[in-house]
This record gives structure tokens, C-alpha cells and sequence, in this order.
């Protein structure tokens, strides 16, 4: 079973009524910020990226390409990620930015960190009618 959440919290099952209102308009741009400080892995396995399947880009990533995949019902036509391990207690990246083209047209971008000096989970997004900020989930299963 593959357990993307995301999509079914509040907070988001409003953006999603929103969007499918129309009041947004044509999907422009999304920006996503889920800035952590994680010094040590908080269980055993994360310090590994064989179980991990990396690390940042895995774990928290792939919850947020569902997630903005499932708010527009699109897949996406051009992805390109940038990755780095800076924290010697594990083997995986702790940060990346990654970048998707929409088949609805919309940009995504997400910048993830697990080395932050506060917790920031921003989004923001643009549409051709009106924007929505918004205040994500900071501390999801850590």
C-alpha cells in the first residue's frame, strides 16, 4: 500500500474544493517550502539510504508530487530535481529542489530541508484569477 496522506488533510481537501470551484482560474504556478531542522534520524532506518530509498526526496518529496498532482488531476510532461547530503548522521540527501512542467501548464517547485533553522511549510498558489497561501503541514511523522 502506498500511503500518500497529504491529499485527504483538511487543509488541502479545501484547496482542492477551491480549485475545482474555478475561483483560482488556470493553474499558473506552485511554490512549496518544507523547511526542517532534523539533526539525527529519529528512527534507525532512516540512517540508511538502501531503506530510505535516498532520504528527503523519497520520504517527504513523494508526498508532495501526489499531493499537487492530485489537487490539478495532471501528470507531469518535465520534471528536473537537484539534491545534496550535507549531514554526516545519514547516508541520504537532506535537501533538494525540484521542478515539474504540468500537462495542465502550471509549474511546480519544491524546496525540502532537513537542515533549517525553523520550520517553515509554506505553499503558494498562483492562478490566473486569484492565489492561495497557505501554511502546510511542518511535523509530519517526525
Amino acid at each position: 500500500m502506498i500511503g500518500q496522506v497529504q491529499r485527504f488533510f483538511r487543509q488541502y481537501t479545501r484547496v482542492k474544493n477551491y480549485i475545482q470551484s474555478g475561483k483560482l482560474g488556470q493553474p499558473l504556478q506552485v511554490v512549496e517550502k518544507r523547511l526542517l531542522k532534523i539533526e539525527t534520524p529519529p528512527t534507525p532506518w532512516w540512517k540508511s539510504s538502501k531503506k530510505t530509498g535516498g532520504l528527503l526526496l523519497p520520504l517527504n518529496g513523494s508526498h508532495s508530487i501526489d499531493l499537487f498532482l492530485s489537487l490539478f488531476n495532471t501528470r507531469p510532461v518535465r520534471v528536473y530535481c537537484e539534491t545534496q547530503h550535507n549531514n554526516l548522521e545519514w547516508e541520504g540527501e537532506d535537501e533538494f529542489s525540484l521542478q515539474m512542467k504540468l500537462k495542465n501548464g502550471a509549474i511546480v517547485t519544491l524546496h525540502h530541508s532537513f537542515n533549517s533553522s525553523e520550520d517553515i511549510n509554506e505553499v503558494m498558489i498562483v492562478g490566473s484569477e486569484s492565489n492561495i497561501h497557505f501554511n502546510g503541514i511542518v511535523r509530519f511523522l517526525y
